[in-house]
């Protein structure tokens, strides 16, 4: 009987609850703005699980690269969707940051492609492959965790500002997302030889 890859798993699991939350999000109202770009952030955190899924399935170091360089730029785009996102909700207007992530998230694309932002992958785990950084992924990361704190403290701000109601999705939204980034983010962790 062959073991049980737990991380496979909770990429499938993420892959399939986030696939389902976008359609039941993008058909409950799907002439909102709101839904549609979190439909989109929602879909970015299925193919990231999808792609991880079949990245430490994979037999092979060129199958594994191929999955991982297919996750990852999944994971690029969470970001960019986040701000657009972000700012719909919390109804901002200078839209200056929207253009910055998405000029930024179609830059770590193109690099996605290059030995640059992902150098290989290394066996890990004694299980399966991971992603070995190039030099842009850094950088990226940078970028990940940058936004969700921007983000973060533009919701900090704007909760002062609205009213009560407004008030309770920005704080069930705000700890929700935090949540999400510190789960989500000790992904990178075994790209830098944290095997955690």
């Amino acid at each position: 009987m062959s073991e049980v890859n737990l991380f496979a798993v909770s990429g499938f699991l993420t892959a399939l609850t986030s696939a389902a939350f976008a359609v039941i999000v993008f058909i409950h109202n799907y002439k909102n703005p709101l839904n549609r770009v979190w439909a989109l952030v929602a879909l970015s955190v299925a193919g990231w699980g999808a792609g991880a899924y079949f990245a430490v399935t994979s037999r092979s170091y060129e199958e594994a690269l191929f999955w991982w360089r297919a996750a990852n730029a999944s994971v690029i785009l969470i970001p960019v969707f986040y701000i657009h996102f972000v700012w719909t909700f919390l109804e901002l207007h200078k839209r200056l940051m929207i253009y910055i992530g998405y000029s930024l998230g179609i830059i770590f694309l193109l690099a996605d492609l290059t030995p640059h932002f992902i150098f290989g992958v290394r066996y890990t785990f004694n299980s399966f492959y991971y992603t070995a950084p190039g030099p842009l992924y850094g950088p990226f990361i940078l970028f990940f965790f940058g936004a969700f704190a921007f983000m973060h403290y533009l919701m900090y701000k704007k909760y002062r500002e609205v009213p009560e109601v407004k008030r309770g999705q920005i704080l069930y939204f705000f700890l929700a997302s935090a949540l999400g980034v510190i789960g989500g983010g000790t992904s990178f962790l075994p790209v830098y030889h944290v095997d955690v």
